[in-house]
């Protein structure tokens, strides 16, 4: 079975990377391809991703490239990670929507239909060449932010494949709710409503009773940089 990943060149690629060796014999992996349009983003954040997935699973073909057509050709899989503009135009939307004293993200308000005005051209454009070049039974799941706007395009498009519309987001807090409310895991329940990036818990449980308490504890602090606390989860493959 062959994935793909469209935006194979972003700084998380590694972390994509240690994840999907780790369960390639579950999933039936034989091949993956990274896709970036930058090369220069391929020669640093592609090739770490290489070296890692290799590290895990070096029996299972890893390829990065920047031409879509045999990184698309007869794949099964399509996993979108893309960010058109670059970290450059995630800056300039956020500070233009706080100079107008309004919320500055990406994914959500002003910052997040600019983001969504770049993404659907771009996204509807790979999704056409999937058809073209794709398996004929080919799942694409997008992560390309705003993730409901970007998969709402896709579908009204007419994308004649089976498309998810994933984030991650709800489901990292959930991970970290047992942390801030001082309870194991699996005593814990949930009720979320929203859209990735603008979701509310409006109910926890903790053993099956109603939480209304303040947090015991707060979890410690967190590195502002994202994205070096993701290259240390990868580390273990690289050392």
């Amino acid at each position: 079975m062959k994935l793909t990943v469209l935006g194979g060149g972003g700084v998380r690629s590694a972390f994509l990377a240690k994840s999907l060796a780790y369960n390639a014999h579950r999933i039936g992996l034989t091949e993956v391809v990274f896709l970036d349009s930058s090369a220069e983003n391929l020669t640093i954040f592609g090739e770490i991703a290489r070296y890692v997935f290799n590290a895990i699973r070096p029996d299972i073909h890893f390829s990065v490239t920047s031409d879509p057509v045999p990184a698309l050709k007869n794949s099964h899989y399509v996993i979108t990670t893309l960010r058109v503009g670059g970290d450059e135009s995630r800056i300039r939307d956020e500070r233009i929507a706080l100079a107008h004293n309004t919320l500055g993200q990406e994914t959500t308000g002003a910052g997040g239909f600019a983001m969504a005005m770049r993404s659907i051209p771009a996204i509807l454009h790979y999704c056409r060449l999937i058809e073209e070049h794709a398996a004929e039974d080919a799942i694409l799941f997008n992560f390309t932010n705003p993730s409901g706007l970007v998969t709402e395009a896709i579908i009204k498009s007419g994308f004649k494949r089976r498309v998810y519309g994933i984030c991650d987001a709800p489901s990292e807090l959930i991970r970290e709710l047992p942390e801030i409310l001082g309870c194991d895991e699996r005593d814990l329940g949930v009720e979320c409503y929203g859209l990735n990036h603008f979701s509310w818990f409006t109910h926890f449980t903790v053993r099956g009773g109603g939480c209304h308490r303040a947090p015991d504890r707060q979890p410690g602090p967190v590195s502002q940089d994202g994205d070096a606390v993701l290259f240390a989860g990868a580390g273990s493959a690289m050392r």
